[in-house]
């Protein structure tokens, strides 16, 4: 009779454990699923910044080409010649008045 008691209870605790480490298993199995999910996310996210990153600086890049290329087409001495050589102007050697009215 005490033999099968402790059967009774040695199966209870038998199942119990089973149960137990049924459950671990899914809970590692879950958590090992959540933590891949993460690092692929991670990744993914890095090389977007990576892309936006190189794309900022390629218009950085363009950017400071294209303010050379202003002050190139807006120097004085680039104005000066097309003035003179394509529109006819002559430089003045007076220094211009002025003259304020009163009024």
């Amino acid at each position: 009779m005490i033999d099968d008691k402790n059967k009774g209870a040695s199966a209870g605790k038998s199942a119990s454990n089973r149960m137990f480490a049924f459950l671990f298993i899914i809970l590692s199995s879950l958590l090992t699923i959540f933590y891949i999910d993460n690092v692929f996310k991670v990744n993914s996210l890095m090389n977007e910044i990576h892309s936006i990153t190189r794309e900022n600086q390629r218009i950085r890049d363009e950017n400071t080409i294209l303010r050379m290329e202003i002050n190139k087409l807006t120097s004085l001495e680039r104005i000066s010649k097309i003035a003179e050589e394509k529109l006819g102007l002559i430089r003045s050697d007076k220094t211009p008045i002025i003259i304020h009215k009163k009024d």
